[in-house]
């Protein structure tokens, strides 16, 4: 590689201080065969400088040498996967297409680039994906090139080949009109700019030519330098990353992202193939949304400008590799029926949560987006109760005029992102990601929810460190309330202390979920027979049982589902075929609407899980009535490894072994059962037995007996 390098002075930049460039050589791992370099040379920043350059012999050299280690390379490039975290739909904050965006380190905040007839809108996000509002600018020429240089604290972009446009930081947050000031770019023969970033390590100013797939770097100390890219496809987009020192650059046409050293030598390559982009236009890294991460961990957010009938967004992407866990049963799922949301009367486009009321037998459904812009229109209604064979009996609400009073407001969520429910006490907890609360709703005297007389408190989940309040899950033996965070990857446990939940003394405590493998979660419900959590990965299409402290007990692949797109909610109730086997129940939201504000298409599915077909029969014992005020039941389980519980007369079930023997029992009416356990998971369907102990004799007497002939005496 022949390198040349001089000074350079570029007054014409003197106001823009902020634009520098550098790509500083890091001590990252280098994978076996990755490429050796790329040709790079340093100019000074005059039009029509020539790259210095040896003799062509040793030129010829060089490049044989170059080719024989990248194609040793190509052999053995590893290629991993790039997961997608979440996406937060723009166009809910006023921006339908993205066309750039740059994150404030310092304020911890993106800048999600629009454009409007007098200038470019930016988009405030926090680090939760939250609007902050939209500031106002003059044109900052390509809004696809704006990138943040937090050193400088200026928000800049490339204007044209020419110029470039800086606005300060602090005019962004408090100026209601900030202005940008204006420089020249040095001419170097820079063509198209298609990305730009900053390299927070020295502040340098790196810029993506895309005419001749070159990177040019422009560094404080006014050096420019340029760096020839190689076997990275048809690159469009760069970003530093921070954590690792590393230039990644993405080539949307062949879905990679490339991470390069300072020599632009490939160091990891990671596939977005499982990633829905549409038209990607910018990214940069920023620390993950998950606030039980390692500070340090950077993922990648990636601008979609969506098309010409779906709205953009920006997707959280990690570059992380996901171990996963090796499931103790893996269980397939068969479809028992599904029930169209979007077919009621009114429809629910965007199902989030459902909870079976078994007092009324009815499956209560809420939506998380039915008050937005969707095609089935808003009609004071996001609550709908049903019978299990889908058929609509009436609706509710819980936002609007004919929703119940809370805090002295008519209506309480219109972002009812899961529901729970308590049998014993007949209380429905709904939760709002956008509110973070979970609403405690109990029925007034017409005894249905979602009307006017529902009685409303609610718990503010901020002090448990919640960011992404969904999918409440209660459980009786404890009385504590369960919910899943999906941005950070946890459920957490709220223990109400004195019974009373929203009071001021709750505690709460966490496990992290993450090492399940997927990272977009959503569908949290608690199981009263095995006494155990169900929790689904909404875009892998997974359910995964665990206990209550987050021991994985089972996976459960509902992939093969048809018509199913996302698991968005879930639910255990009887099947709806009168068989009395618990089921799996799942609403699926289908197309956000937030993309496709005519979608319509919610849906309700009821799933019934085989795999490991566990059973259990009762051998021997007593049945009908018995003289002896003893039993002793045996019993065998279509598992061979599996273990036991037993129940006598009601009582809890406890570990126990064949043969089971009872003594010194009442006199009366008993009842046995016994249920199998496998990994961890009991039979959902006990057997029983039914006996009479009578051990008292029967005392017989004479009632009626015939009349005492008398004899006569002479």
């Amino acid at each position: 590689m022949n390198t040349t390098s001089s000074q350079t002075s570029w007054a014409s930049l003197a106001s823009l201080q902020a634009l520098v460039l550098m790509l500083v050589a890091t001590s990252a791992l280098v994978l076996v065969g990755s490429p050796a370099g790329a040709a790079t040379s340093t100019t000074p920043a005059t039009a029509g400088t020539a790259l210095s350059s040896s003799s062509d012999d040793a030129a010829t050299v060089q490049k044989a040498q170059d080719e024989a280690t990248r194609d040793a390379a190509a052999q053995a490039v590893v290629i991993e996967a790039a997961h997608q975290v979440k996406t937060v739909w723009t166009s809910e904050f006023g921006v339908a297409h993205p066309a750039g965006l740059a994150y404030d380190p310092a304020r911890a905040t993106f800048f999600v680039a629009g454009t409007a007839r007098a200038g470019t809108e930016l988009l405030r996000l926090d680090n939760r994906g939250k609007g902050l509002g939209i500031v106002p600018t003059p044109q900052l020429g390509d809004p696809a090139t704006i990138s943040f240089d937090g050193g400088e604290d200026r928000l800049v972009t490339v204007s044209d080949r020419v110029s470039a446009i800086s606005v300060s930081g602090s005019d962004l947050v408090t100026s209601p009109r900030p202005a940008g000031q204006q420089g020249r770019l040095p001419d170097v023969g820079i063509g198209t700019i298609g990305s730009t970033s900053f390299d927070p390590s020295d502040g340098a100013w790196i810029l993506l030519d895309t005419d001749s797939n070159t990177l040019v770097r422009l560094s404080r100390s006014q050096v420019v330098t340029r760096l020839a890219l190689t076997d990275v496809g048809a690159p469009e987009l760069i970003a530093v990353n921070p954590a690792d020192g590393l230039l990644y650059v993405m080539s949307p046409g062949d879905g990679m992202v490339y991470a390069l050293d300072a020599s632009a030598g490939v160091q990891r390559t990671f596939s977005t193939a499982g990633i829905a982009l549409q038209s990607p236009v910018a990214m940069t890294f920023a620390p993950s949304t998950d606030t039980t991460d390692d500070p340090a961990i950077n993922n990648l957010y990636i601008a979609d400008a969506g098309g010409s009938t779906i709205n953009g967004g920006v997707t959280e992407v990690s570059l992380m590799a996901v171990a996963g866990v090796a499931a103790a049963t893996v269980d397939t799922a068969t479809l028992v029926r599904m029930t169209a949301t979007s077919g009621w009367s009114p429809g629910s486009p965007d199902p989030s949560g459902v909870v079976w009321i078994p007092a009324t037998d009815r499956m209560l459904v809420v939506d998380s987006e039915v008050d937005e812009t969707t095609g089935a229109g808003w009609h004071d209604v996001n609550m709908w109760i049903a019978e299990r064979d889908g058929s609509l009996d009436s609706t509710g609400t819980t936002w609007g005029n004919n929703a119940a009073l809370f805090a002295g407001t008519r209506g309480y969520s219109r972002e009812v992102t899961g529901a729970g429910f308590d049998p014993a006490g007949n209380v429905l907890y709904l939760s709002d990601d956008d509110a973070r609360k979970i609403f405690v709703v109990r029925p007034g005297p017409d005894g249905q929810f979602g009307n006017l007389d529902d009685v409303v408190s609610a718990i503010d989940v901020v002090f448990t460190g919640s960011i992404d309040t969904e999918d409440p899950a209660y459980e009786p033996a404890s009385g504590h309330l369960f919910f899943l965070d999906g941005s950070n990857k946890e459920i957490y446990e709220i223990d109400p202390v004195d019974g009373v939940f929203g009071n001021g003394n709750d505690t709460s405590s966490h496990f992290d979920i993450g090492y399940l493998g997927p990272s977009d979660w959503e569908g949290l419900t608690f199981d009263s027979t095995s006494g155990t959590l169900y929790v689904g990965a909404r875009t892998t299409k997974e359910v995964f049982q665990i206990s209550l402290d987050g021991t994985h007990l089972r996976t459960i692949d509902v992939s093969g589902i048809s018509g199913l797109q996302y698991v968005s909610g879930l639910e255990i109730a009887p099947s709806s075929t009168g068989s009395g086997v618990p089921n799996l129940w799942i609403v699926d939201r289908g197309v956000d609407n937030d993309p496709v504000p005519s979608e319509n298409d919610g849906k309700l599915f009821e799933i019934a899980i085989s795999g490991s077909e566990l059973d259990t029969a009762i051998s021997s014992g007593p049945n009908g009535p018995t003289a002896t005020d003893s039993a002793t039941f045996t019993f065998t389980a279509t598992v061979p490894s599996a273990t036991f519980q037993c129940s006598l007369d009601a009582a809890p079930f406890a570990a126990c072994v064949t043969p089971k023997t009872y003594s010194g029992l009442a006199e009366g009416a008993h009842d046995f059962q016994v249920r199998a356990v496998d990994g961890g998971i009991p039979d959902s369907t006990p057997a029983t037995r039914n006996w009479t102990v009578d051990t008292v004799a029967p005392d017989t007497s004479i009632t009626v007996s015939p009349p005492v002939e008398s004899g006569s005496g002479s």
